[in-house]
């Protein structure tokens, strides 16, 4: 199991869940089947990225939806966009 928060630009929690581990797909059910039955874990506004850490983490920490994480959130894009390029096939 593990936790994922959203954060949008601003650094602002969206959302925050703890993701429990499902069973596999079993052998007499169809991928359409077992991915309809998989849980969503919704961001809940326009979010930007998704932070995991281990289960329990974010409770521990005090962070829920509306808390602000501090991070050089314009650095973190500046990496974003430049892995990005430098990954594209143009």
């Amino acid at each position: 199991p593990i936790d994922i928060a959203y954060v949008n630009e601003q650094g602002i929690v969206t959302a925050v869940h703890t993701m429990k581990t499902e069973p596999p797909q079993r052998a007499d059910e169809s991928r359409g089947a077992y991915e309809v039955r998989l849980p969503r874990y919704p961001s809940g506004a326009k979010s930007r990225y998704a932070i995991e850490l281990a289960a329990g983490e974010f409770a521990r920490l005090g962070i829920a939806k509306g808390s602000e994480i501090k991070v050089d959130w314009q650095g973190v894009n500046t990496v974003a966009r430049a892995t990005r390029v430098a990954g594209s096939k143009r």
